[in-house]
């Protein structure tokens, strides 16, 4: 009786908070009898998943692929590991845990439409701005009083 975690992997190693990530682990029998048990995932000690294995045949591996939703996982670099609990007559128990790889989360930065249209507000504002001072201006010109010159009017001396 001896199983083992051979290999656990991600498909990528930065993803967004709330994508899907694909986790693949191999696990292995090396004992001569068929071998029932559970495997487990887990980030940072927090169990992903577990998944019971049956009759994994001697001296055969198994890959196995669990998806792990990220969307309940604050962002952040986590270690991964899978791990099976000891089987009935197993003494060998150093392969049974196999810690391997970081994957970090990334926040997700939810932008409202009103923040995406901000902008465009912002920009037709002042551009009604500039026309309305200009516009002013035009029709303060326009209604400009005449200027007034001074005449003289000299009388004749007679």
């Amino acid at each position: 009786h001896d199983v083992a975690v051979l290999w656990l992997g991600a498909d990528r190693s930065e993803v967004n908070v709330g994508e899907v990530l694909a986790l693949k682990v191999v696990v292995a029998n090396f004992g001569n009898v068929y071998e029932n048990f559970n495997l487990t995932i887990s980030y940072d000690s927090k169990k992903i998943s577990t998944i019971p294995l049956s009759a994994l045949a001697p001296y055969t591996t198994r890959e196995v692929t669990i998806y792990w939703n990220t969307s309940n996982v604050k962002p952040g670099t986590y270690i991964l590991s899978a791990s099976i609990p000891a089987v009935y007559g197993e003494t060998d128990i150093t392969n049974n845990e196999l810690v391997n790889g970081k994957v970090t989360l990334k926040p997700v930065y939810a932008v409202s439409l009103f923040m995406l249209i901000l902008p465009i507000i912002i920009g037709l504002a002042i551009f009604l701005v500039i026309i309305l001072i200009y516009h002013l201006r035009k029709r303060r010109k326009a209604v400009k009083p005449p200027k007034y010159q001074t005449i003289l009017i000299v009388k004749p001396r007679i």
